[in-house]
């Protein structure tokens, strides 16, 4: 529009092309533009999450309460447990190769500086590293096909053999239920080498041991905390106060028996969680999860 009123379609493209460079200039800048829109697209990283990192943890972790995940498939693999994790208590997820195998998780798209800080997480590159070139199939729900998108997952450098906690096997649970609720098998827990280590479910919260009751807690926060870390934190004070179970814990909440409750290990929204959650019988964790679901190596 130029000075004393609107032109008219063909006066304006008369004076847009008496000026060439203003042409040029706004070509350029719509160029711009779009390249910009479509490196902004291409920067995502799609993550796939098999072990810990359910959207819930991948919130707590980020500290990005708006991040979804999708309900994926991969194919011609298994998972199996590895390698001592400090944070954890025991192994940790990782992927082998099998032909006749698939594993069930989910896939977040990660900015790069959301993924490097996941990096720190798990311990890249020493205790894992990013592993490229695979496809998943995308679930993004009934009457759509799988969807096939080339992801990436962190593996394991090195294999062993080693048993996870009661507290990750939780957050396995999680991940795979929270985004496959028909699912009602257990989790199958191998050792990396060979190992056999049986079939876990969560048993009913009371009966829980205090870090996969912690770990329960934290995955139904609307803000999870950073995990593992805070469950262990909260893990020790609680411990220290002789709250050493679940059950020890009900009863400190209920103010039965000796123990008490540390001032400022849980806020007052959280002991009515868990205070909520000690009320189950046993009802399957995660079933109504959200789902569009440092360097000791916990993925």
């Amino acid at each position: 529009e130029e000075a004393g009123g609107a032109a008219e379609p063909g006066e304006l493209l008369r004076q847009r092309l008496a000026h060439p460079e203003r042409c040029m200039l706004l070509l350029s800048f719509g160029f711009f533009l779009s390249v910009t829109a479509l490196a902004m697209h291409d920067d995502r990283v799609p993550v796939f999450s098999f072990g810990s990192n359910s959207c819930q943890q991948l919130r707590g972790r980020l500290e990005d309460p708006s991040l979804e995940v999708v309900p994926a498939v991969l194919r011609g693999w298994t998972r199996v447990f590895s390698a001592h994790s400090q944070g954890w208590g025991g192994g940790c997820a990782t992927l082998v190769p099998e032909p006749e195998a698939h594993v069930l998780g989910s896939v977040a798209m990660l900015s790069r500086d959301q993924a490097e800080v996941l990096d720190t997480f798990e311990g890249v590159p020493h205790i894992y590293r990013r592993h490229t070139g695979v496809r998943a199939e995308l679930h993004r729900g009934e009457g759509r096909e799988p969807e096939e998108m080339e992801v990436m997952f962190y593996r394991k450098v090195h294999l062993e053999d080693e048993k996870p906690s009661t507290s990750y096997l939780q957050a396995v649970f999680w991940n795979e239920r929270s985004n496959f609720p028909d699912n009602t098998a257990p989790i199958q827990v191998r050792g990396a080498l060979g190992a056999d280590y049986g079939v876990w479910s969560p048993p009913p919260p009371r009966s829980m041991d205090l870090r996969c009751f912690l770990t329960r807690l934290s995955l139904e926060l609307p803000q999870p905390w950073v995990m593992p870390h805070d469950m262990q934190r909260k893990a020790a004070t609680l411990e220290a106060a002789g709250v050493g179970s679940a059950a020890a814990l009900a009863a400190a909440l209920e103010g039965a028996g000796d123990a008490r409750l540390p001032a400022d290990v849980l806020s007052e929204g959280e002991q009515e969680l868990a205070r909520r959650i000690l009320s189950q019988p046993g009802a399957p964790a995660a079933a109504g999860a959200t789902s569009a679901a440092a360097a000791d190596g916990q993925a």
